[in-house]
């Protein structure tokens, strides 16, 4: 049937199923598994990209909220940061930041 790897090719899926008397039966199963990762995935890139798009007006909003209008000079910086964590970094040190000096240190 198939050997034993680390990777499936798709060859020995196909060799694999037609060699299976239930195969009418195994392809619909495989194909809605596959179908179903895939809508899974879609969903998690998209929650991923919402995070990522919604931290930083979140952080604009926290910055103008805190410092007046000091705060939002800083957001172009902001917007360059693209790793989700650090941008929740931010968003949580502006409710406990005595300085804007201090949200800086974190941007730069």
């Amino acid at each position: 049937m198939v050997n034993a790897t680390d990777s499936i090719k798709k060859d020995d899926i196909d060799r694999a199923i037609r060699s299976n008397p239930e195969r009418e039966k195994i392809m619909p199963t495989i194909a809605e598994q596959w179908k179903k990762e895939a809508f899974e995935k879609g969903i998690q890139v998209g929650i991923q990209q919402g995070i990522r798009e919604g931290l930083p007006e979140a952080i604009e909003l926290g910055l103008k909220l805190k410092f007046g209008t000091r705060g939002p000079k800083i957001y172009p910086n902001i917007r360059k940061i693209e790793e989700v964590e650090r941008l929740r970094s931010i968003k949580e040190a502006i409710e406990i930041a005595q300085e804007l000096s201090e949200i800086k240190e974190l941007i730069e």
